[in-house]
């Protein structure tokens, strides 16, 4: 900066130093006009030539500095130019609308193509960048693949910004291959861990000798650990029925793509056991910190056990994966789990003032007769307790009304989801009945109001389930929620209760619709719950009126039933218009069972259409697994009933869905 100055003011001194010798120029000028005028005229003559002279010369100078500096501006352009041009990391120069002016050797390198040198970014990459690079803002990135490599492309404004009059972008492309492999090999490298339970591993060794017992084990165990050391992966048996894995990243998407036939393999043990083994699997993808990734593999082993088990469910960071549930699931023979949580549920009564049951929209009597059962809990405690009911179903409204009749039960038994907003508070527990879904609910947003959540369903869980409920008691293997409560009611006091047949008779009605007049989804438990409420006075004649239909929903169910396609060897599909019927979609599910009544059928579909919505009830005896197909249409329920909703289609649309979804899971070997 010093240098500069001082060259400044030297080139000022060397500019203006023939300025001052005009002066001793006029004065001798002067001088001589007053000696003689002829020499005045001389001297005057010089002066003039001399000061001509200087101007001709300062312009002279002028152009020739001014040349300098041109050409000195030029020198200096082409260093940027020249760093460029031979800068490793392509660039190019765009127009606004994207058309290239100008790149770099390294970008022309990669295109490869003169063709393609001067059309537009886009057409360059191929179509990859869908953006039109002037109206992007500064650094906007987009990641691409071009050839075998990936590169990344950022965007800049030349000459004014976005706003200037004449907008160039300049466009920076950086390979981001190496990175890539790298980021996935340290994916492919990261354990995940995961946790192996034997779902009936008691059942199946109860009738066994003590030689067989230790034979079926040792068969298990080896094909266990031969799967996973195939694999490379370590495998800890921790528990005689529970084991610790830990693998590789990639080999889980391995066992991904081969839907885990180890769950198939483990079925294959016969020693003598009438019961075949089944397990359970979870594999926690979330995270790299081992302690979340563990938890996560918890999670995930409780709901594969929670949906029934036979399954393995994979954990990632925003979505859950499900593999195997064909089995039928095993009834527990033992009760021990009822009443432990009959206890804790009277420890969480204790704690509250307040009860509210709610079940899912549109309730049956299953979802009816265990909030009652629930309600009737609560009332032999002491406690201030309503039941959330919305719209009630034809074969619901007998039940119902009986209570609403009888003077010992209070007008607010039953209480709409506004009255619910009004009075629900952190005082409240919320109970939550033949549902475990919170978009499933009469009102979902009571959830979030309540100050505990327990939950009592028969359903197997998916992914979207209640956050931190205080107790949750799901079991798939029950044949309905009634029949968990009426277990329940056995051990909620010390002392004995005899009940009410108002509200034995809902729990059994619950029980009988829910397995089809005991033909769907019975096991022991089944019968001593219904053995239970007879021996409490359940009248089975005045239920079986009570769930008699009229006659026009009678011939609509005989219609759809008459009407039903087959559309591959054993898969029914039956259509009911419900908007002129009264709780149509009771009526759907009713014909899907009815259809199950047909030799050789293996799974029923009932599509009804009801106010712009279809539901589908799907229904199978054992072989096939109508849950797994229901949740692909984001349904859920049983491995043997289950159902979903759509809407913005027609019954067609749905129909040929249905149709096309189980074309294709029978040809992934799904079914």
């Amino acid at each position: 900066m010093f240098k500069d100055s001082k060259l400044k003011r030297f080139r000022h001194l060397y500019d203006r130093w023939p300025v001052p010798f005009l002066i001793p120029l006029i004065l001798a000028t002067v001088l001589l006009y007053s000696a003689d005028f002829r020499y005045g005229l001389v001297g005057t003559v010089v002066t003039i030539v001399y000061a001509a002279g200087l101007i001709a010369f300062a312009r002279r100078r002028q152009m020739i500095i001014r040349m300098l500096q041109g050409e000195e501006a030029m020198h200096h352009d082409m260093v940027p130019r020249q760093l460029l041009d031979c800068m490793p990391q392509p660039y190019a120069l765009l127009a606004e609308n994207g058309d290239i002016l100008r790149m770099n050797d390294a970008f022309e390198a990669l295109i490869a193509d003169e063709e393609k040198c001067h059309l537009n970014i886009t057409a360059v990459l191929g179509g990859a960048l869908n953006v039109t690079a002037g109206d992007a803002p500064d650094g906007t990135e987009h990641r691409f693949k071009y050839g075998e490599r990936y590169f990344r492309a950022q965007f800049y404004h030349l000459n004014g910004g976005p706003t200037g009059p004449e907008r160039l972008i300049v466009c920076f492309l950086t390979d981001q291959t190496d990175i890539r492999r790298l980021k996935r090999k340290n994916r492919d490298q990261r354990l995940v861990q995961g946790l192996i339970y034997i779902d009936n591993y008691e059942e199946v060794i109860h009738d066994l000798d003590d030689v067989r017992r230790a034979l079926i084990s040792s068969l298990v165990e080896r094909r266990i650990r031969q799967y996973f050391m195939d694999i490379n992966g370590i495998i800890q048996n921790f528990e005689r029925d529970k084991y610790y894995v830990l693998i590789q990243h990639k080999y889980l998407n391995h066992l991904q793509s081969k839907k885990f036939d180890i769950l198939e393999d483990v079925k294959t043990v016969n020693v003598g056991n009438d019961i075949p083994l089944t397990l359970s699997m979870g594999f926690g993808d979330y995270s790299a910190i081992y302690q979340e990734s563990y938890e996560s593999a918890l999670a995930a082993v409780d709901l594969a056990l929670a949906r029934g088990g036979d399954q393995a469910v994979v954990r990632s960071k925003d979505k859950v994966y499900y593999y195997g549930g064909r089995s039928k699931t095993v009834e527990k023979n033992t009760r021990v789990k009822s009443r432990v949580k009959a206890h804790a549920l009277r420890s969480v009564f204790k704690g509250r003032e307040k009860i509210m049951v709610m079940g899912h929209r549109l309730a049956d009597i299953d979802c009816v007769g265990a909030g009652i059962g629930v309600y009737t809990i609560a009332r032999i405690m002491n406690k201030e307790v309503h039941i959330v009911l919305d719209e009630v179903i034809s074969s619901v409204r007998p039940s119902v009304d009986r209570f609403l009749e009888d003077e010992n039960y209070p007008p607010d038994m039953f209480i709409s989801p506004d009255r619910a907003r009004e009075i629900i508070g952190n005082d409240t527990t919320l109970v939550l009945v033949d549902v475990n879904k919170p978009a499933y609910t009469e009102a979902p947003d009571l959830i979030e109001r309540a100050g505990q959540i327990v939950v009592i369903d028969h359903h197997r869980q998916g992914s979207d389930v209640v956050k931190n409920p205080v107790l949750s008691y799901v079991e798939p293997y029950a044949s309905s929620t009634c029949e968990m409560i009426t277990e329940i009611l056995q051990y909620i006091s010390d002392t004995k209760i005899r009940f009410d047949r108002k509200v034995v008779d809902a729990l059994y009605s619950g029980i009988l619709i829910d397995t089809n007049y005991f033909n769907n989804k019975v096991g022991v438990r089944t019968f001593e719950a219904a053995a239970f409420l007879r021996k409490n006075g359940a009248d089975l004649d005045g239920i079986r009126k009570m769930l008699r239909e009229d006659e026009n929903r009678f011939k609509a169910k005989a219609r759809t039933v008459a009407e039903a396609k087959t559309f591959r060897e054993g898969f029914v599909i039956g259509s009911l218009d419900g908007n002129a019927l009264a709780s149509p979609t009771e009526l759907g599910a009713q014909a899907a069972n009815e259809l199950l009544n047909i030799s050789g059928v293996r799974a029923s579909f009932v599509l009804t259409e009801n106010a712009g919505i279809i539901y589908i009830s799907a229904r199978s005896i054992d072989e096939i697994n109508v849950q797994i197909i229901m949740e692909r249409l984001g349904g859920g329920g049983h491995q043997t009933v289950a159902g979903a909703q759509m809407q913005g289609v027609s019954p067609e649309e749905a129909r040929q869905r249905v149709i096309d979804l189980v074309e294709t899971m029978l040809a992934e070997g799904d079914l």
